[in-house]
């Protein structure tokens, strides 16, 4: 037992709020105030955290254990969830640790090719990937420049990305620091490149986080034409002007709608739309969110989702185009919601949809629908 470690992850745990806030941004923030911990160190804390919150209801089902110590941290270091995979004493929404009303709404939306896929990874670590920065230089000048560093390889579907061998602190490496590539999972890169934004047009990423798919957008746009990036979130936008800086896209700036939102009606040639949403497709990397998930807190989202593509309408230009995006595997929030816009505000369907299922060693959940207007 590294007391060291344990000692941490008894002080990490003290803190944390998996009701509120995600785990590895939590734990991202606890590393920099201690910047004492080495990279050994902060793996073992790392990957014990993530263990013990992907079993976490398995664990108290069955060893009655609720927090990480001195006690439990040995339970939980050898703890083999594969040995009650076919308990029958044991429910599966408690085995892959997913409330009930969600787990019976997985069953009855997805196939059950694409169930099982899901299920399947759904405890396993998600594939790390990059995405080249083409403003500064191509996919093979990357994989290069990190040959002494890391090993990346070409991702199969994504021109443009890379897929990593092991998780590394990216954040320290030259090329990093100089903008030739971001972290960005192949599925997402899919969806950025779904928009086909081009050079000299209007582009409004209305959901924009802090950036990753609007910095593909932007070096798609070739640093020419209007990208603006919209959020009600302050921070991620502070983020993403750092994230443009670094990668030299300049061509950006903030759309504030609630100052000049009336000059920009009908102005824009393409919207995305990637919503707020359950984000079923992502909870492998974020395992605190899979017992938050109920069908009630999912049905909210639908309408909160619902209003916001009718802000968003207000700004697209006649005949413009809207690719409507969500990191779920859901129907309720990707087709059902697609045959609602184009019943209410006559969208036309623009060729086939990105859809994605996760499954072992390959991307993120995701699902994309180009839109247009009449």
């Amino acid at each position: 037992m590294n007391l060291f470690c344990l000692y941490h992850i008894e002080q990490f745990f003290s803190q944390y709020d998996h009701q509120r806030f995600r785990l590895d941004l939590s734990l991202k923030k606890y590393f920099r105030s201690h910047r004492a911990l080495g990279s050994k160190d902060r793996k073992i804390i790392s990957e014990t955290l993530f263990k013990f919150i992907r079993h976490r209801v398995l664990l108290k089902e069955v060893l009655g254990i609720e927090a990480i110590n001195k006690e439990t941290y040995p339970l939980i270091s050898s703890f083999d969830p594969q040995k009650f995979l076919s308990d029958p004493g044991i429910e599966p929404h408690i085995y892959y640790g997913l409330d009930k009303t969600f787990f019976e709404l997985l069953r009855t939306s997805l196939g059950a090719l694409d169930l099982e896929k899901f299920l399947s990874c759904l405890n396993e670590e998600a594939p790390i990937y990059g995405r080249v920065n083409t403003l500064k230089c191509t996919r093979e000048e990357l994989i290069e420049k990190l040959k002494h560093l890391t090993l990346a390889v070409p991702t199969s579907h994504s021109p443009l990305g890379v897929r990593f061998k092991k998780r590394e602190n990216f954040s320290s490496f030259t090329p990093f620091k100089e903008g030739l590539f971001e972290i960005q999972d192949e599925a997402s890169q899919l969806v950025g490149l779904k928009l086909k934004a081009k050079p000299k047009e209007r582009v409004l990423d209305y959901c924009a986080g802090s950036g990753g798919k609007g910095l593909l957008i932007g070096s798609e746009m070739k640093n020419q034409g209007q990208l603006y990036l919209h959020d009600i979130r302050k921070e991620p936008l502070e983020e993403a002007k750092k994230r443009f800086k670094r990668a030299s896209c300049q061509n950006f700036q903030i759309f504030h709608p609630q100052k000049n939102g009336a000059k920009y009606q009908g102005y824009f040639d393409r919207i995305l739309l990637d919503v707020p949403c359950s984000g079923s497709g992502t909870l492998r990397r974020n395992p605190d969110m899979k017992s938050k998930l109920t069908r009630y807190h999912i049905e909210e989202l639908c309408v909160l989702q619902r209003s916001i593509f009718e802000e968003a309408l207000s700004y697209l230009k006649p005949e413009g185009f809207l690719l409507w995006a969500t990191c779920s595997v859901l129907p309720i929030e990707n087709e059902e919601q697609i045959e609602y816009f184009c019943e209410k505000f006559s969208m036309k369907k623009v060729d086939e949809p990105l859809k994605i299922t996760p499954q072992k060693d390959g991307p993120d959940g995701f699902y994309a629908q180009m839109l247009q207007r009449a």
